[in-house]
C-alpha cells in the first residue's frame, strides 16, 4: 500500500475523435473534453470537482472508473498505474473503486428488486455464497438508512431519496476504498439532498471512505468537500481548500461562479449587484488560444489570448492559472 495520496492524476487527457465521410471515414478533429488535468486526493478526503456543464468533470470520473480509456496522462491509485489497466485487472480494481450516479432511477435496473440490485456485486465478484446475499443486502440497506422490507420492492415503487440510498448501498457492497459521486444529489429535492449528504459524511467517517464529489451546486460542495478544483473547458483553473477558495476566490472564473450563487435573503438578493458571465462556453473542438477563459473574462488583457497561464501557488494550499495571479508561459 502506497504512503502517498490515494489517487494521483497527472496530465490527464481525454480527446474524443470527430470523424467525417460516409464511406471512407476520417478524423477531422477532436473534442478535448479533458486537456491536461493534475490533482491528487488524500485517503479519507472528500475532493470536489466543479464547473459548468461540459467542462469535463464527468469525463474525469469515467476515466477513473475505467469507463473511458484516457488519451494520455497518468492515473495512479494507491501507487499503482490504472490509466491503461489491462482488461483482465479491471474487475479487481473495481472492487476498490465504485460510483454513485446522478439519476438513481436510470442507474437501477427497473426489472430487478432491491435485493437483486444490491446483491448483484456479490454474484459478479463471487464475494460470498449465494445464500448469504439476503443477509448482506439487509445489512447494507440498514447501513444506508433503509428498512429491510424494501428488499422485495422495485425501483419505481420507491422515492428518489430511497432509490439513491439503494444506489449507495450497491456501491458499498464490496467495501470499496473510493467512491466517485457524480452529481449524486443534484436530482433530489433540497430536503432529501441534506439527508443524503449527511449519510455520505457518516459513511466516510465510519468506513474510512474517500470521495471524488462531482457537482455544480456550489453550496453543496462547500458543505461536504475538504478541497475543491474548479474546471473550465477541460482544464483546472483553480484548486485549494474549500473554505479558503470560497472565502477568497483568485481566478476570475471562480469569482464569477460564486457571484452568481443566489443569496437566500430575498431583500438582499433584490439589491445585489453582479455581472453574469458573458457569452457562451467555447467549443472544446476549437478552444481559444492562450487562456481558455479570456473571451468571457472581465479582466482579460491583450496578452491573455497569446499566453497560456501556468498553475501557480497563490496562497497556502492554493493554486490558480491566471495571468493576474501568477507568471505565464508561452502557448505551444
Amino acid at each position: 500500500m502506497s504512503s502517498g495520496p490515494l489517487l494521483q492524476v497527472d496530465n490527464l487527457q481525454m480527446h474524443f475523435p470527430v470523424t467525417a465521410g460516409m464511406v471512407f471515414r476520417r478524423q477531422v478533429g477532436a473534442v478535448r473534453a479533458v486537456d491536461g488535468v493534475d490533482f491528487h486526493i488524500e485517503k479519507g478526503e472528500t475532493f470536489g470537482l466543479v464547473g459548468e456543464s461540459g467542462c469535463g468533470k464527468t469525463t474525469i470520473g469515467r476515466c477513473i472508473l475505467k469507463l473511458e480509456e484516457p488519451t494520455g496522462g497518468s492515473i495512479r491509485f494507491d501507487g499503482d498505474e490504472v490509466a491503461h489497466l489491462p482488461s483482465t485487472e479491471v474487475k479487481a480494481y473495481r472492487r476498490r473503486v465504485q460510483a454513485v450516479f446522478q439519476d438513481p432511477y436510470s442507474s437501477l435496473n427497473p426489472r430487478m428488486t432491491v435485493e437483486e440490485i444490491v446483491g448483484e456485486p456479490f454474484l459478479v465478484h463471487k464475494a460470498c455464497a449465494r445464500d448469504e446475499i439476503p443477509g448482506r443486502v439487509r445489512d447494507l440497506l440498514s447501513l444506508c438508512g433503509l428498512p429491510g422490507r424494501v428488499q422485495d420492492r422495485y425501483p419505481h415503487e420507491m422515492s428518489g431519496g430511497q432509490r439513491q440510498r439503494v444506489g449507495i448501498a450497491r456501491a458499498l457492497a464490496l467495501r470499496p476504498d473510493f467512491l466517485v459521486c457524480d452529481e449524486a444529489v443534484s436530482a433530489l429535492d433540497v430536503s432529501i439532498q441534506a439527508q443524503i449528504i449527511r449519510l455520505l459524511e457518516d459513511l466516510r467517517e465510519e468506513l474510512g471512505l474517500t470521495y471524488l464529489f462531482i457537482a455544480h451546486d456550489l453550496s453543496v460542495v462547500r458543505h461536504i468537500c475538504h478541497r475543491v478544483a474548479v474546471m473550465y473547458l477541460g482544464k483546472i483553473v483553480e484548486i485549494g481548500e474549500s473554505e479558503s477558495l470560497f472565502a477568497d476566490p483568485k481566478h476570475p472564473y471562480t469569482q464569477a461562479l460564486l457571484e452568481a450563487v443566489p443569496v437566500p435573503d430575498p431583500a438582499v438578493e433584490k439589491d445585489r449587484q453582479f455581472e453574469p458571465i458573458k457569452g457562451e462556453v467555447p467549443s472544446p473542438m476549437n478552444p481559444p488560444g492562450g487562456c481558455a477563459f479570456h473571451p468571457r473574462c472581465p479582466k482579460a488583457m491583450p496578452s491573455c489570448s497569446d499566453l497560456t497561464p501556468a498553475m501557480e501557488t497563490v496562497g497556502p494550499d492554493r493554486r490558480a492559472a491566471c495571468p493576474h495571479t501568477g507568471p505565464t508561459q508561452a502557448a505551444a
